[in-house]
């Protein structure tokens, strides 16, 4: 049994880590950080986020076991030891914990660390186990899974560099991460409603009903999630020359991938599934690259970087390509119309 399995490995690689190292990438830009220096950060950052969300999806699983049986899924902890386990618990944490000795002393920075830990715990060990409360276990899973992260990001650049933040960047950043991170849950749940309902688990998409999640996430999240993203990509427009084409051309890049020039023709039920997760692509695949290639323009050293992120996230570079040869078939039907 391979240990990246046991810790959901892909999940959280792909899906998780890209997202906040973009806002890293995007500190050592508006601090204006060597780039030796600014390596040695973006690692230290790295291996505390392995760390928390090893830990965070490992005792997810570990406290899932039962449940997981009773919905029919996989659960790469079942047949681990009671040494295993705590072997793989000791070292996520000491993985989480130990780049905080070289990257900050501040008592409120490890704090948040501490209480980011604590949140991944208590969503599913008992007796907190807040994932089986319907209003507890969504805020729990919004903060933990980006808004927190994030903090600490903000508190540490501030506490390592003696800066304070502007309050309209760190506000904006924490407001977005935080409707993005409860778009993410109830999409979560949707994907989870028939698991979750084998196993017994009443959630929040299961008291009012799959198609009035779909209407909210579509009609007021995402939204409100795009105008203050696109707020924020304006703001840092401000402090980073021409930031917001990158957000432009995703845009561009969405509107030929999905043949939104045909949307008279795109029935509505296809129209309610097609845009759920098009933010998270550009979350995800394009903000760390835009962050880098404006990175690479103010120090070219910075390519060493660039180069570093390609190769530890390979998949959404392929996703980026895949979704060109998409566009390019999508343009020869509109040429031949």
């Amino acid at each position: 049994m391979k240990i990246g399995q046991i810790v959901r490995f892909n999940t959280w690689w792909n899906y998780i880590l890209p997202s906040i190292l973009a806002f890293i990438y995007l500190f050592l830009l508006l601090l204006d950080i060597h780039w030796a220096e600014a390596l040695m950060i973006s690692g230290l950052f790295l291996i505390w986020m392995i760390g928390a969300a090893s830990f965070g999806y490992f005792i997810n699983d570990l406290c899932d076991v039962k449940l997981d049986a009773l919905a029919g899924k996989k659960n790469e902890t079942r047949q681990l030891s009671a040494l295993s386990k705590i072997v793989i618990v000791t070292l996520s944490l000491g993985i989480a914990l130990t780049p905080w000795v070289l990257l900050s002393d501040s008592i409120f920075v490890f704090g948040l660390v501490i209480f980011h830990l604590f949140l991944l715990a208590i969503y599913s060990a008992p007796p907190f186990r807040l994932k089986n409360n319907l209003y507890m276990g969504m805020l729990c899973d919004t903060l933990y899974s980006i808004l927190i992260p994030l903090l600490i990001v903000i508190a540490a650049f501030s506490r390592i560099f003696d800066i304070t933040p502007p309050l309209i960047l760190s506000g904006t950043i924490l407001f977005w991460s935080f409707l993005k991170g409860f778009r993410n849950i109830l999409l979560h749940q949707l994907n989870d409603k028939k698991n979750d309902a084998q196993a017994g688990h009443y959630t929040w998409v299961h008291k009012i009903g799959p198609l009035n999640a779909l209407t909210f996430i579509n009609q007021f999240i995402l939204p409100f999630e795009f105008i203050v993203f696109s707020v924020l990509c304006i703001y840092l427009s401000f402090r980073i020359d021409y930031f917001f084409i990158g957000f432009g051309l995703f845009l561009v890049f969405t509107f030929l991938k999905f043949s939104l020039w045909r949307k008279s023709f795109i029935r509505p039920r296809q129209l309610r599934f097609r845009f759920l997760y098009f933010l998270n692509d550009f979350y995800e695949e394009w903000l760390p690259l835009v962050a880098l290639f404006f990175l690479v323009l103010h120090q070219i050293e910075f390519l060493i970087l660039l180069i570093l992120h390609i190769l530890l996230f390979p998949r959404k570079i392929v996703k980026i390509f895949k979704d060109s040869v998409t566009i390019y078939k999508n343009l020869k039907i509109l040429c031949a119309e």
